[in-house]
């Protein structure tokens, strides 16, 4: 997915020849060949494609960390049935022994 030059300012910035590649584009000086003629590049021309795996892989820890969780909570509670600690055994009288 490419994104558009006005957002990616936050995430790179683009010189050419010492000066920043958004500054060329606002003064209409970068232009290009095509056809014989030249013609203007406009910010719009720009596009950029990131490499975003380290914000998407970011924004999927919360989903994981809960994910995590249920997964500790099922096992804890498989491992109390499994080992009988949850059987029901009914009511005792208080001076009844077994």
């Amino acid at each position: 997915m490419i994104a558009p030059f006005a957002e990616s300012k936050d995430r790179v910035e683009i010189y050419a020849r010492g000066k920043p590649l958004a500054a060329l584009l606002q003064a209409g000086q970068l232009r290009l060949a095509e056809d014989g003629g030249w013609t203007v590049v406009a910010p719009s021309d720009i596009g950029l494609r990131f490499n975003n795996w380290d914000r998407v892989r970011a924004e999927r820890l919360p989903l994981l960390l809960v994910s995590a969780a249920g997964c500790g909570v099922t096992a804890f509670t498989f491992l109390l049935i499994v080992t009988g600690r949850l059987a029901y055994r009914g009511e005792r009288e208080r001076g009844a022994r077994i």
